[in-house]
């Protein structure tokens, strides 16, 4: 509707239409890890969009139709607000920050940690780093933390050096 009724308009089509088939054009093609907070850039144009798109098309009752949609907002906020309190968050993180407080009290010389409950491009050894630890390329172990937070140690085998 807003792309027909204002197509002379190419500035407000720039920011508004132009981006949403882009974006999914992108995503369609992107092969990564994928996160809801991608789309949250695109936010403005959805909402520039539709709110346009219901004003070009409501004629004498756009007024109406504005303050339906604020009582609507309204009315939806407490539950969204509610629910963007477990929204974003890492399954596991309390995990690992428990193991990775329990490697900083060892004391180790650690060269890799692995968490197995991460997903692929999750890095395992950030809250480690960010609570002060260090790896150490030549370290003696690698530490797996567990779904439990649980940490065990394996020692990482030395190459023999010909003399």
């Amino acid at each position: 509707v807003l792309a027909v009724r204002r197509r002379h308009d190419v500035p407000l089509l720039a920011v508004t239409v132009v981006p949403l088939p882009m974006t999914i054009l992108g995503y369609s093609l992107w092969i990564g890890s994928f996160d809801e907070y991608y789309y949250l850039p695109q936010m403005t144009a959805v909402v520039l969009t539709v709110l346009l798109a219901i004003d070009s098309g409501a004629g004498r009752y756009s007024r109406h139709i504005g303050v339906a949609a604020l009582v609507l907002a309204a009315a939806i906020l407490p539950a969204r607000v509610q629910q963007s309190r477990t929204i974003h968050r890492m399954d596991g993180y309390d995990w690992l920050v428990s193991g990775s407080r329990q490697i900083l009290q060892r004391g180790a010389s650690i060269r890799e940690i692995r968490a197995d409950f991460l997903p692929f491009d999750g890095h395992s050894e950030y809250l480690f780093t960010l609570l002060g630890g260090r790896i150490d390329p030549e370290g003696d172990w690698t530490a797996h933390i567990t779904a439990g937070g649980r940490v065990s140690y394996e020692p990482v085998a030395k190459p023999i050096r010909a003399r």
